[in-house]
């Protein structure tokens, strides 16, 4: 065959179609403008002194949305997830995102079916731990916060978005609105020039949401590559250098990592490897370009992230000395809940030995381990260009990016933790859904 009948073969081959599962469309996109209009107006209004007015705001935004379209609340979660700010009006610490929360979650829990097994088990374990280890030693205030924002998260987190992300084009929605608003912080962060406060939010909650950002949305530019969508391919793209930019911008060297060992999960879990090499080929660049535009203390700042003898990494050694002080007390048990609200927990592996001990650890840890085994089960089973697969592959990304980011920073602070186990809860709602549609494939 010569090269005019290769050709002319080649052209008789129908290009594969985009996959349109699910996507976003002109009224979707209305319901997306609405999430960031309230989530503006809720951020103008903290500017301007009025937080309490903010929360009673989003509060009602939230009840509203749910009334309407209950599936629309897990944007209002996502979406505010980076405006970290207290706006409680009623003395209990929440953000936009916890109050939207607690809504979505409340409806989800009265009139849900949630589907968290097999990951509830491991919590119930290590909530279970939690309360010997306080009653053994209590820290008092300390102690019943750290255990309602485990509980937040570990419960009523899972609850609304195993519930309600079983809709995988309300994911979707959810995690548009995520890095659309951090987009915003990241924008806002160069546009000062990077680094300290923005908004007077700190760089390393801005750096650590929007590496959640970035990866997914290498994620979705992942799946429109594999789909041959081309205008979601350029759209995608152009979202992943604002964001990677904006990274690198914030100079939060955790979030950094949290951020290259979540896009070489997804990477793996899709076993394309010459995706990644072309993403790199375009952020590689931009960061060295973005390097050298930095102010010189800033470079000097981004050097010094192998220096042992620096002030960050004398900070982590004292603060590991405090961890091990406590583990040494009570290798295993720990010494009660509570204890990273009152000393610099910049290591979640030591100082969650600290609380609880080390059979605490090993129940915190199993939780990881089932979440992985139970995306790697149900993997097969789901289209690699489908939504649902890549909530499969957020969900561990996301986990262990936050864990290793965990290692070398405050792992429970508000913002990007919530975000993870909203895609766990997610996992979970579309894992459920995957077997059940098995099921009744196999009954026909």
């Amino acid at each position: 065959m010569n090269q005019a009948q290769i050709d002319l073969h080649r052209e008789r081959i129908p290009r594969m179609p985009a996959f349109n599962s699910q996507l976003i469309t002109k009224s979707d996109r209305y319901q997306l403008l609405f999430v960031w209009g309230a989530i503006f107006l809720s951020f103008m209004l903290v500017q301007v002194g009025a937080a309490s007015v903010s929360g009673i705001w989003y509060l009602f935004a939230s009840v509203m949305v749910v009334i309407a379209r209950p599936s629309l609340g897990l944007a209002m979660i996502l979406g505010g997830i980076p405006i970290v700010y207290n706006v409680s009006p009623i003395g209990v610490n929440m953000s936009i995102a916890e109050v939207a929360l607690v809504v979505v979650g409340t409806r989800a829990l009265i009139t849900g079916r949630a589907k968290v097994m097999p990951v509830i088990l491991p919590i119930l374990l290590y909530l279970f731990i939690c309360m010997l280890s306080s009653a053994m030693e209590y820290r008092g205030k300390a102690a019943i916060t750290s255990w309602l924002q485990m509980f937040n998260y570990f419960i009523v987190t899972m609850v609304a978005f195993s519930v309600y992300g079983r809709n995988t084009k309300a994911i979707v929605l959810a995690m548009t609105a995520l890095v659309g608003t951090s987009c915003f912080m990241g924008i806002s962060l160069m546009a000062q020039g990077g680094g300290g406060y923005v908004y007077a939010i700190h760089k390393n909650s801005v750096g650590a949401t929007t590496a959640t950002s970035l990866v997914i949305a290498v994620e979705m530019w992942f799946r429109a590559t594999m789909a041959n969508d081309r205008k979601r391919k350029r759209i995608w793209m152009l979202l992943m250098v604002v964001l990677a930019a904006s990274l690198f911008f914030s100079l939060s060297r955790g979030a950094w990592g949290a951020a290259v060992i979540g896009v070489l999960i997804l990477t793996a879990m899709r076993q394309r490897w010459q995706l990644l090499i072309r993403l790199c080929a375009v952020l590689i660049p931009l960061a060295l370009i973005g390097y050298f535009l930095l102010p010189e203390d800033m470079q000097s700042y981004v050097s010094s992230s192998t220096d042992t003898e620096s002030h960050s990494f004398e900070m982590r050694r004292e603060n590991a000395a405090v961890a091990w002080e406590h583990i040494n007390r009570n290798p295993l048990f720990g010494t009660g809940l509570g204890l990273r609200k009152q000393q610099d927990a910049t290591n979640i592996i030591l100082f969650t030995a600290a609380e609880t001990g080390i059979i605490g650890l090993l129940a915190f840890l199993l939780i990881h381990v089932v979440t992985a085994t139970t995306v790697l089960k149900f993997r097969p089973r789901i289209d690699l260009r489908d939504p649902a697969f890549s909530v499969l592959g957020l969900s561990v990304a996301l986990l262990f990016g936050r864990l290793a980011h965990g290692m070398v920073d405050h792992y429970w602070s508000r913002g990007a933790v919530t975000a993870v186990w909203c895609m766990v809860g997610a996992m979970l709602g579309v894992a459920a859904a995957s077997k059940t549609a098995a099921q009744r494939r196999g009954a026909h």
